[in-house]
């Protein structure tokens, strides 16, 4: 039995766009599961960042003040909230290191908060929309891909002023530390930063590359196979 070469040329061509087929089909629901997943540890971890920083700064800052009695001392691990989340971030890090939490800032005491172009876009968004209170998505930086999900970050009274309200009013301690060039001028109501939790989807996505590869060369072989049977079969016939 003659086979003519267009229709081995077809069947050829049909075995590896089925096979491409299933390979992206398979990378894309394995996508979706991976960012599925990063969503859930995220929204976790910036939840767990919320409560405490809720916590501090309706129970805890008021009664540390109180007990300081002079206002004019600056003692940034007891009364700074910013720097209570960063220093949790980096040591939850140490044993974590796919996840990051960043307190990004337009206007930072600490240029360590100083926000990053893309963060700059995530505030700018919650400022422009004051009822937001969420906001997710994926962005790439340095080669890597990340989920990111934030909340706003949002002066609630004037006892945020006494440290970002008019550099010459802070507590000297603090203006020797930081300086007076950044951090101040804060009014009650501005949307000042956002609590921000990213975790790298590179690995995952560069297995998921993987494994769709493995799957597309599998059901190419398993279909080639299957072809030369059928050829096979014919030929006997």
């Amino acid at each position: 039995m003659k086979h003519p070469t267009r229709f081995l040329i077809i069947m050829c061509l049909a075995g590896i766009l089925s096979s491409l087929c299933i390979g992206g089909i398979s990378y894309w629901f394995q996508k979706q599961h991976i960012i599925r997943e990063a969503k859930t540890r995220s929204t976790l971890i910036l939840d767990y960042i919320n409560a405490s920083s809720g916590f501090f700064e309706h129970s805890q800052k008021a009664l540390v003040n109180e007990l300081l009695h002079d206002t004019s001392n600056f003692y940034p691990e007891l009364t700074n909230g910013f720097m209570l989340l960063r220093e949790i971030s980096e040591l939850f890090a140490t044993n974590n290191s796919e996840h990051n939490f960043h307190l990004a800032s337009l206007n930072p005491l600490n240029k360590k908060n100083a926000a990053t172009r893309d963060e700059r876009r995530i505030i700018e968004k919650f400022r422009s929309n004051p009822q937001l209170q969420r906001h997710d998505g994926l962005i790439k930086e340095n080669g890597d891909i990340f989920y990111y999900i934030a909340s706003p970050v949002k002066v609630t009274g004037n006892f945020c002023l006494n440290c970002h309200g008019k550099p010459e009013k802070a507590p000297r301690a603090q203006v020797i530390l930081y300086g007076m060039d950044s951090g101040y001028n804060w009014q009650v109501g501005d949307t000042v930063s956002a609590a921000i939790v990213r975790v790298s989807l590179q690995n995952s996505i560069r297995e998921a590359k993987n494994n769709a590869m493995k799957l597309f060369f599998i059901s190419f072989i398993c279909f080639m196979l299957s072809f030369l049977a059928l050829i096979l079969f014919f030929d006997r016939g």
